[in-house]
């Protein structure tokens, strides 16, 4: 399977469980949308994908994360859909006005 988004950029597609968390800084309402795509080891040194988001032009250092399963954060922000599915290492930024930028951060 593919979309346009990971087409575009040069990822592989990569199916997203519903229920997998996502950290999300700020406000769900705010723009610009910034997205970043780590990988990290667990306490059993398994290897793990997690996103990381950003809302809004400026965040407070402590602003506190909120956790949302995928499908929490797609019920409130439906354009983040294909973005989900880039690889590790994958990041991109959506401006207020749709617009968006995707880069790999190696």
């Amino acid at each position: 399977m593919t979309n346009s988004i990971c087409e575009a950029f040069h990822s592989a597609y990569v199916p997203i469980e519903e229920n997998a968390p996502v950290i999300c800084i700020g406000s769900l309402s705010e723009a610009p949308i910034y997205g970043s795509k780590i990988t990290d080891w667990d306490e059993n040194g398994e290897k793990f994908s997690i996103w990381y988001l950003t809302f809004g032009e400026e965040v407070a250092e402590e602003t506190p994360e909120e956790v949302l399963t995928v499908t929490e954060l797609l019920q409130q922000r439906p354009i983040l859909s294909d973005f989900l599915h880039l690889e590790a290492d994958f990041c991109f930024i959506i401006e207020a006005d749709g617009s968006y930028d995707v880069f790999k951060d190696s």
